[in-house]
């Protein structure tokens, strides 16, 4: 009768404990998953973003060449105007003009410029850089 008794308390006292065990290993899946799902949200935002920076960058260059060609153009009219001799006033308030409207096309892709870097700095997201005791040193 003693060794069914002790049999009984020993299993009364060891099954709680493998419950436990079994919340723990519970908890710990559900830690795992909802770091996976974080992993994939991350994953996911940071490919928006570099499609957003590709989109950006395309945009940049494109406005870098038209920028060059305008630079080209702005130097060949003012070697021209400086050529001219006093007498053809006609022609150089023409390339006067046309070296006007380069500058204000220049200005008004520097405004463009500004305004996308303004919402890309909107749209992206910091990635935080942990240092020790889990201190934010910066963004990324």
């Amino acid at each position: 009768m003693k060794k069914i008794i002790t049999a009984f308390l020993l299993c009364a006292l060891l099954f709680p404990t493998q419950n436990l065990s079994a919340q723990k290993n519970n908890l710990q899946n559900n830690k795992d998953t909802t770091e996976q799902a974080k992993d994939i949200i991350n994953q996911h935002n940071d490919s928006l973003n570099t499609t957003i920076l590709e989109h950006y960058n395309e945009k940049l260059s494109a406005m870098e060449q038209f920028r060059i060609a305008d630079s080209i153009k702005r130097a060949n009219l003012e070697k021209e105007i400086n050529s001219l001799k006093s007498n053809d006033n006609e022609r150089k308030n023409e390339l006067e003009q046309q070296l006007n409207e380069l500058r204000n096309q220049e200005a008004i892709r520097f405004t463009e410029k500004k305004k996308q870097i303004d919402s890309l700095r909107h749209s992206a997201t910091a990635y935080p850089v942990f240092g020790f005791f889990d201190d934010t040193l910066f963004y990324i």
